[in-house]
């Protein structure tokens, strides 16, 4: 079986109804790079870190996603792993983004429709 995703058109759309999530969602940027950091197969190779309603759906909202893209020296068949931690410990962080999704792609170069705002660095986690 071949995931929907991989042939079917992805719509993704910004997140707008979710003034607790965005309000946080510099912190959480900087937990989930703190987390591509940790595995081999993610590190040094983030190149977008992006919240978006992200599915197959072009009429009803789809789910609140963590798009992370990365460059292609990335191995994806250990990124399976590298999501799973970052969902588990983006909800320990902040119950309200228990529900969220993460995603993981393949990706340099990326316009959009819309602003992406890149992870503030006086955010960054320290130890």
């Amino acid at each position: 079986m071949i995931a929907p995703e991989m042939h079917e058109r992805i719509f993704y759309c910004p997140v707008q109804d979710q003034t607790l999530l965005c309000q946080s969602l510099d912190k959480i940027r900087a937990h989930v790079y703190e987390n591509l950091e940790q595995f081999e197969a993610t590190k040094g190779n983030m190149t977008t870190i992006a919240l978006f309603r992200y599915g197959l759906s072009n009429h009803s909202p789809n789910t609140i996603t963590i798009y992370i893209s990365v460059n292609c020296s990335s191995d994806e068949t250990k990124w399976e792993s590298v999501t799973a931690s970052i969902e588990l410990n983006i909800g320990l962080v902040n119950p309200a983004w228990k529900r969220a999704r993460v995603s993981i792609e393949q990706n340099v170069g990326m316009q959009s429709a819309f602003t992406i705002h890149q992870p503030n660095p006086k955010f960054r986690l320290t130890r």
